[in-house]
């Protein structure tokens, strides 16, 4: 009676039935009571009576039901937050073989929360979850073997996952797609089909994608050059505070290009963009396509610095092109607490361009979460070397490397004196 009251949407009698089942036990009706009150169906809402009902079939074992304890637990919705609790739940409803709490598990894995972090099981749940055709725990996955989080990098298993979750509408696995489409990672430099994915992501307002769409138009990359469709997609961007659109929108009022000239509002956009900081922090400067070039140069130059102790006749290390960023490895946990620091890390490269011993701190950060973070950063670089020669003969090397986690401005101050700078940055 419950099922029929609802196919003809009356929910309040709906209700009513269902409830009469649920109190002689009926699990599936518990978990569909628990519903009606979480969403305010047919009756009040009301998170505390929704988890007693979800409690009740969970007990009894109704897996949709468990994995719904667990998020009740994980966003504090009628019960006190508890990662430690939502972990409980979500393991008994991802070992039935639910495709969403396999993909919840692995998310609060992979960040720490409420267990030990551990990118390896991350990945094993995110890997269960997206042979279910579960989109988000593809997108995650392609992620993680683009990135070398839980296991060693693989660039085509990594773009053959984003694109099964690009092709289902996962908005970061279209960006994603799209910038491995632009610079040729794993997939044939395409800069038209880099604009075809950007697209994509943009049209459902993924912001790192409309300001590449807008960067593609204003550069006629992947398309016919358009200044002013370019300074669409750009506003839409900058509206959402991300910083290299705002960059770009100074540069497109400063030189006139698709909007009249204007000295003053090209300075306005560029003291916006200060404002929130040179690039977020190491998470977003990941994202954004054109930082990878930047990491490259910045560690060429370190070890240009560590070349001048080398014995005579010593090259030093070099690095490939598609050397890995330390974005991507900064914990999560670590940003929300403000941990940050430099680890200096002993490694050796030997003459195949791989780790020849495991790698140790030297230095730490004073944060063991950093200090593990870096480490994995370091194995993740392994044969992304290329070895140091003697006399024109590649030798092992050892060598101290510094592995950099650091907040930006943004981040570290408090939500007053942020505004407090803002507003006094952008005052003319």
């Amino acid at each position: 009676m419950g099922l029929r009251e609802m196919q003809i949407m009356h929910f309040a009698d709906a209700e009513f039935w269902f409830r009469q089942a649920a109190a002689q036990g009926d699990p599936t009706s518990e978990y569909i009571v628990g519903l009606d009150y979480a969403l305010g169906r047919g009756t009040e809402e009301s998170a505390g009576k929704s988890i007693y009902w979800f409690r009740k079939a969970a007990l009894q074992g109704y897996t949709e039901a468990e994995y719904a304890v667990g998020l009740d637990y994980q966003d504090g919705r009628g019960v006190p937050r508890s990662f430690v609790k939502a972990i409980h739940w979500y393991h008994r409803a991802a070992v039935h073989g639910l495709a969403a709490a396999q993909y919840a598990l692995g998310y609060d894995f992979g960040r720490g929360l409420g267990v030990t972090q551990n990118f390896a099981t991350a990945n094993y749940w995110f890997r269960k979850a997206a042979l279910q055709g579960f989109a988000a725990a593809e997108s995650a996955l392609g992620m993680d073997y683009l990135t070398g989080k839980g296991s060693a990098i693989r660039v085509a298993a990594g773009n053959r996952w984003a694109r099964k979750a690009a092709e289902q509408g996962v908005a970061p696995a279209e960006y994603l797609l799209g910038i491995n489409y632009n610079w040729g990672r794993g997939l044939p430099r395409n800069p038209t089909q880099g604009h075809y994915w950007f697209r994509k992501a943009a049209m459902s307002g993924f912001p790192p994608a409309e300001a590449a769409i807008g960067i593609d138009y204003e550069l006629g990359r992947g398309t016919a050059r358009n200044y002013r469709k370019g300074y669409a997609w750009l506003r839409k961007a900058a509206a959402q505070n991300v910083t290299i659109a705002e960059d770009y929108l100074g540069a497109a009022y400063y030189r006139g290009q698709g909007v009249p000239k204007s000295a003053a509002k090209a300075h306005w956009w560029w003291r916006k963009a200060k404002a929130n900081g040179p690039l977020l922090g190491l998470r977003e400067q990941c994202r954004m396509s054109a930082m990878h070039s930047d990491y490259i140069k910045i560690y060429r130059r370190t070890i240009q610095a560590s070349a001048k102790k080398l014995p005579a006749g010593t090259s030093p290390l070099g690095i490939k092109s598609d050397f890995p960023p330390a974005c991507g490895f900064y914990p999560e946990v670590s940003q929300i607490l403000g941990h940050q620091g430099t680890a200096i890390v002993h490694l050796c490269i030997g003459v195949n361009g791989r780790l020849a011993h495991r790698p140790t701190i030297v230095r730490s950060t004073g944060f063991a979460r950093l200090d593990a973070a870096a480490l994995r950063y370091v194995r993740a670089t392994s044969g992304y070397w290329t070895p140091a020669q003697q006399h024109g003969r590649p030798v092992e090397l050892c060598v101290k490397w510094p592995v950099r986690f650091r907040l930006s401005k943004l981040i570290e101050e408090s939500p007053q004196t942020m505004r407090h700078h803002r507003l006094k940055s952008l005052n003319p």
